[in-house]
Formats: structure tokens, C-alpha cells, sequence
């Protein structure tokens, strides 16, 4: 189920509630148009087909595409080139199409879509279409793409309502169609979405005359959520927490091991003999992890996760949702050795981040919400337990469903989620030309598009598309990679250039290879420092040809130094680096340094650090090449302070006292252990119950690290 983003909440402040009667009506106003970039179904290409379903005329220029004839539009170095068949029709910095009728459908990529389409470069590299459509023909494209269309009508009208307002707050701006905003399908309609979309026609939500931004999400586990709690900001009267008696709270739950891969017995020397058959216990999981890890600096790199050690969730807000998280990654990168050549271990810790940012490492599809409702932990694994499906915030699409079929009309559904709103009309109807026949989704297939019809398919004009294309170099192991992909079965080509673009070496020549992702090595052995560029050439059974470049930079530096972990009783950072290197520790704004002795041992002296406090260790070798920094952070192993106490008598049931923050309060009577976590401004009150005057109660606090303070002892009086 797609979920909108909440890149704009409320525009105004308080008005009346919903109407049973319908809508309010607003001045008559013209339909409006959006503007669309397509993103979701596309992706990222360098060339485009388009094939018009009727004539349409490309903007500023006496050229007309005619119908059911596939033409190219791919990037150039000055744009975009516009092809039809292997005639070059022109180049342009963009194209616009303009339909010769309201009613024409124009194929990208075999999605249909209606409306003009223009067509710029992005990022110097993609060809990126952006659709101009009236708004309502748009909703018909999102409402069975972001709700199933085989749900009841009054839920489906709720959606559309609630689309439709989003949309027009956005009024003037290019959106795109992908889950930032809303999922826009083009021209796959389903008749009971599109039926949805009609009975509602331009009917929007407002507050005190002004747009809100109507949010929903798939379900919010049976409690509304505030705006302020999910996004920050100030409160909003139409967004309140409150109990949701028509969400079944849709339940989830996940366990992760907390070894992944058992080192025990393995050859950490010779780990080519293991490395391709070690698998993790949790690939879903562990793969998330590593995307997440590949775009925050560690891309390039071929990583396993050998342990999750630690998985904690907490600090719920008013709402229960949780705000805060902890977690610590043990991985191995391939290559990546010790001065005795064994696999370097590597241990990457968050502790007190923000729970978004937990979810963007297990995964959004595994951590479903931040409504958790148990984390438990075993000596091998931790499961975590919660529910709802997104942020809460607005409508509830599964208590909308459920609304539905009670009985309860579209008003009322919007009602109960948009507390305060009104139900206006923003326009009035235009007369339009029905667009042809579109085959419709099948009913029971919930939010899964189904193209429109296609012409008799053309000649193959079109040539292969060389996609995600990407150049690296590995210092450790002086080599370069290069990465590529390609849509369908084709002879590959690929050569490698130096910095005076030179051809030094073909490293294949017209190699069959089927459609999927590839990725190349060259070594480059005694080649010098410099750029260096990969060329593929893809060549098709039907003779069509394309080419992609990547380009990457060789710079043979100093290894990183390894460094032993540091505390914060520690005031060494010690290690080994290259010998005779400088090796330079920076704390903030300060650094501290030393020479590497010759058997590579170094220490340099530090005042002593804050837990948490992040050290940038680098060598620098003789020659002045800089290694790759090496971070770490100062770890906790100061006790927190004995906790105070404030004395108590046989007639109280709860003893109070102040220590550490945080920290996890324990009171041992006998046998028995009571336990408590420190408040925000450190006070505590753990609940022991009636005690015996001159029972000794034996009071210690423990921090997050696990460190335990000096035991406390206090007398009942």
C-alpha cells in the first residue's frame, strides 16, 4: 500500500466540520493542471521509446510525430536527441508534445499517459519526461494506485478526495510519481477509481478557506498521530491523536539473529575459500543494511554482516509512537585485512538516532511504523513487535475501508480523520473528450496497475539501454571496477582509455551477454596515477548499437592506519600504520600527532574524551600521501555517580532518588530485585512496596554502557 509524504501540512487554522449533505461550493473556477516528472515506473534511462496512440506536434518546430510509429529520445552532450528509427529528427536542449487531440495517448516505455509530455535532460546523464494532464484525469491514475479499486466506493471517494486536495496543493509546482507524493500510474485506470473520482469531482478539503494537505497512510495501528509528532512543527486541530476504532490495527513483527555469520572455524586469512558460500541468517534485513551502508560512504565495497548485536527502540512520544532507537553492525568488507592479513572486523554503532533512521537501516517494509509494541531480546536474537502501516498521521486507508462497510458515507469517513475540515468545490466541470477504451485493472489486484492496450508492435528500432553504469577504484587491491547493466541480450564491447583517452587495452570484444547487471575488473599493475575511462558498446540482434562511458581516478595512497578502540578513561590512541608515517588524531578542531615507530606501533597522547566523541585517525607516509581516515568513537566506561537517596520509612511503598540520566535503576531486597529507568532530569521513584523498618535495601544505576555504579545501602525507618 503507497502512502503520501507530508511535504506540506496545513496551510490555515480552524473552521466547521464536514457537511452530511455534501460539499460546499466555492467560486467557479477553471480546472487545473499538473505537472508530473515520471519517475517511478521509469527510473533512471538515457533513452526513451515514445509512441503516439494519435498525431502530436513537438513545440516550436514544424515537426509532427504520427501515430503507432516508435520514435527515440536519448541524451546528447548538448541534449536531447529525437529519433525515428535511425533518422535524427533533431536536437534540442527540450522537447515538449503537444496532442492534436484532447483525448490522445501517448506510450513512454509502453505506459500510456494523456496530456502534453515534456521531455529535459536531468542530471546531465537521464531523459526525464514530465506530463502536463488536467488534475482529474491525473487523480484517475493515482486513486487505483495508491487504494485498492476493488474496495468500497465510499472508501474509494475518500481517497479521491484526499488525493485531489494534495495534488492542488501543489498547484503550480512539478510534482513527481512516486511515493514522495503520490503514485501516479498514467493512463491505467480501473472504472470503480475512475467512477470514485467523478462523483467527487473537484471537491477538496479546506481549513479556515485554505487548502490543508490531506495525509493518509495504510493503516495507524488503531491511534491517530499527531503532525507535530511525525514531522515536528505546531500541533494542528485537524490532525489529533485519538483512538481509531475502524483500524483492525494491522499487526507486525520481525526477529533478527544476532549472528548473521558464524566466523567460529573459519580461516580468516584465507577467506576467498568461504566468501561466496557465507550467507547471512537475514538477507532481507542484512541486504537493506548494506544499501543503506552503500549510500552513506561505503559504496564500492563488497560488505557482509557478520552480527547485529544490538536492535532497541524507545522514548515513545504522546502519540506512542517511538522516537529514538539504538543499534550496532558488526560487518566484514572483502579485502579489507589486518597487518597479519585475517579479515578486519568492523563494528558501526548509532546509540540515542532518531528511529526514522532505524527504519532507513532495517528496511520501511520490515519496520512497518513507529507504533511498537514489544522489543525483546534473547541471548540469540531480537524480535521486534508493532502496529499500523506508516505514519498515522490523517486517513487511515484500512479504517476507511472499514468505515466503508459500515455503512458510513465519504463525509463522514473524511469527518472522522480531518477533524474540523470543510468539503468544498475548488471547480467547476469542463466538457472533455472521452479518452479511447482503456482495458481495466483487474478488480482483486489492489494497488497493481495494468497498462493500456498497445499497438501492433514495430520493428526493433530500439537499442539496447546500458543503465546504472559506474567506475571505481580499490586502492587496497589496485584495481578498477566498472558496473553496468542492459535491458535485453546483446554483444558487449568494453575498452578501457587513459587520461590522454588513449585505448590501452580492450578488456572484451563482442561477448554475448544476457539481460542483468555486470561488473568488470582491470588491474591496473604499474599504469600510472590518473583518469581512466571504461567504454561499453552494446550491439543487438537487430543490429542497433549504444555506448556508455564511466570514468574513475586512480590515486594509489597510504593504507589507513589500524587503531585500537579508546574510552573515555583512555588518553592513547594506539595502533599500527605504515612505519616512519605521520599519523594525526583530530578531535573537533583540534589534532594531536606522531610518528609510526618502525615496527609500525604508534601512540599519541590525547586529553582524555566524552563518551560519543568521534576521533578521525589519518596517516600520512613520507611521501605526503594521505590515507583514508579511519573513524571511531570514544566508548563509555565511566560508572554513572552512586545514586542519592532520599530516606524512607515502613509506611512507604516507593522509594525516589536522582542519579545518571537514563540509566536503569536497581533496588535489591533479599532475594527480590526492583528496577526503574532514571528520568530525563535524572530523578527516579521505583515501586518496592511496604518494607520492615531496618530492612536494608542495596541501591545501584547502570548507564546504557552497561556500566554499574557504586552499590548505595539505605535502612527502612
Amino acid at each position: 500500500m503507497k502512502r503520501l509524504c507530508a511535504a506540506m501540512l496545513l496551510l490555515s487554522a480552524v473552521f466547521s466540520g464536514l457537511s452530511p449533505a455534501g460539499p460546499a461550493h466555492a467560486e467557479a473556477a477553471a480546472e487545473p493542471v499538473v505537472n508530473v516528472k515520471l519517475v517511478n515506473y521509469l527510473g533512471n534511462q538515457s533513452e526513451v521509446i515514445i509512441e503516439p496512440m494519435d498525431t502530436y506536434s513537438l513545440s516550436g518546430t514544424g515537426i509532427t510525430l504520427k501515430a503507432n510509429v516508435a520514435y527515440r529520445v536519448k541524451t546528447t552532450a548538448g541534449g536531447l536527441a529525437l529519433h525515428e528509427g535511425t533518422k535524427l529528427l533533431g536536437e534540442f536542449s527540450q522537447l515538449r508534445l503537444i496532442p492534436t487531440k484532447p483525448n490522445a495517448v501517448l506510450l513512454v516505455n509502453n505506459r500510456g499517459y494523456l496530456g502534453e509530455m515534456a521531455f529535459v535532460k536531468e542530471n546531465g546523464q537521464y531523459v526525464r519526461p514530465v506530463n502536463t494532464v488536467p488534475i482529474e484525469e491525473y487523480l484517475k491514475g493515482v486513486v487505483p494506485n495508491e487504494m485498492p479499486a476493488s474496495w468500497n466506493m465510499e472508501a474509494l471517494k475518500s481517497q479521491a478526495v484526499a488525493a485531489r486536495t494534495y495534488a492542488l496543493s501543489y498547484a503550480g509546482a512539478t510534482i513527481d510519481d512516486t511515493i514522495r507524493y503520490q503514485v501516479y500510474g498514467g493512463y491505467t485506470w480501473h472504472p470503480n477509481s475512475t467512477k470514485a473520482v467523478e462523483e467527487t469531482y473537484g471537491q477538496v478539503l479546506k481549513y479556515n478557506g485554505r487548502l490543508i494537505s490531506a495525509v493518509f497512510s495504510a493503516s495507524n495501528g488503531g491511534k491517530t498521530e499527531s503532525n507535530a509528532n511525525a514531522w515536528g512543527g505546531t500541533p494542528l486541530a485537524i490532525f489529533p491523536i485519538k483512538d481509531d476504532p475502524y483500524d483492525n490495527a494491522v499487526p507486525w513483527g520481525f526477529t533478527i539473529q544476532k549472528t548473521q555469520i558464524d566466523l567460529t572455524g573459519k580461516n580468516l586469512a584465507d577467506y576467498a575459500a568461504w566468501w561466496n558460500t557465507a550467507s547471512e541468517a537475514d538477507k532481507v534485513i542484512t541486504n537493506n543494511i548494506k544499501t543503506w551502508m552503500k549510500a552513506n560512504g561505503y559504496s564500492g565495497k563488497e560488505i557482509k554482516i557478520i552480527a547485529i548485536p544490538r536492535l532497541s527502540l524507545y522514548a515513545p512520544l504522546s502519540g506512542g509512537r517511538v522516537s529514538k532507537g539504538d543499534i550496532a553492525i558488526e560487518y566484514i568488507t572483502k579485502g579489507d585485512t589486518n597487518k597479519d592479513g585475517t579479515l578486519a572486523v568492523h563494528r558501526l554503532e548509532f546509540t540515542g538516532i532518531p528511529a526514522a533512521k532505524i527504519r532507513a537501516l532495517i528496511g520501511n517494509r520490515v519496520i512497518l511504523s513507529y507504533l511498537i509494541t514489544e522489543v525483546k531480546e534473547t541471548d540469540r536474537s531480537i524480535t521486534v513487535k508493532g502496529k499500523g502501516d506508516g505514519h498515522g498521521v490523517g486517513m487511515s486507508q484500512y479504517g476507511a475501508k472499514k468505515m466503508g462497510e459500515l455503512g458510513k458515507k465519504y463525509t463522514e469517513i473524511l469527518d472522522f480523520y480531518y477533524p474540523g475540515a470543510s468539503l468544498t468545490t475548488a471547480y467547476t466541470k469542463a466538457e472533455r473528450i472521452a479518452p479511447p477504451a482503456v482495458e481495466p485493472m483487474p478488480p482483486d489486484t489492489g494497488n497493481a496497475p495494468q497498462p493500456p492496450p498497445t499497438a501492433q508492435t514495430p520493428a526493433d528500432l530500439k537499442a539496447p539501454i546500458i543503465k546504472d553504469v559506474a567506475a571505481m577504484y580499490a586502492p587496497k587491491t589496485n584495481q578498477l571496477s566498472v558496473r553496468y547493466a542492459i535491458d535485453e541480450e546483446a554483444a558487449v564491447t568494453i575498452y578501457v582509455k587513459n587520461a590522454s583517452g588513449k585505448i590501452i587495452q580492450y578488456m572484451q570484444k563482442d561477448v554475448k551477454q544476457k539481460m542483468g547487471s555486470y561488473t568488470k575488473i582491470w588491474n591496473v599493475g604499474a599504469n600510472p596515477n590518473g583518469k581512466y575511462t571504461f567504454g561499453i558498446i552494446t550491439k543487438d540482434a537487430a543490429g542497433n548499437v549504444s555506448s556508455a562511458v564511466a570514468s574513475a581516478v586512480v590515486n594509489k595512497t597510504v593504507a589507513p592506519p589500524k587503531v585500537n578502540g579508546i574510552s573515555d578513561r583512555s588518553s592513547t590512541v594506539t595502533g599500527t600504520a605504515e612505519a616512519g608515517a605521520t599519523v594525526l588524531v583530530k578531535s573537533g578542531t583540534k589534532t594531536y600527532k606522531t610518528t609510526a615507530k618502525t615496527n609500525g606501533t604508534f601512540a599519541v597522547a590525547i586529553p582524555r574524551q566524552k563518551a560519543g566523541t568521534t576521533l578521525t585517525v589519518t596517516a600520512v607516509d613520507r611521501a605526503g600521501n594521505t590515507s583514508q581516515p579511519v573513524r571511531l568513537t570514544v566508548k563509555d566506561n565511566t560508572a554513572p555517580p552512586a545514586p542519592t537517596l532520599k530516606s524512607i520509612t515502613s509506611r512507604q511503598s516507593v522509594l525516589t532518588g536522582k542519579t545518571e540520566t537514563g540509566a536503569t535503576v536497581t533496588v535489591k531486597i533479599g532475594t527480590k530485585t526492583y528496577k526503574t529507568a532514571a528520568r530525563k532530569d535524572g530523578t527516579f521513584s521505583v515501586a518496592i512496596g511496604r518494607q520492615k523498618a531496618k530492612t536494608v535495601l542495596i541501591v545501584t544505576a547502570v548507564d546504557r554502557a552497561g556500566n554499574v555504579s557504586v552499590p548505595v545501602k539505605v535502612r527502612v525507618r
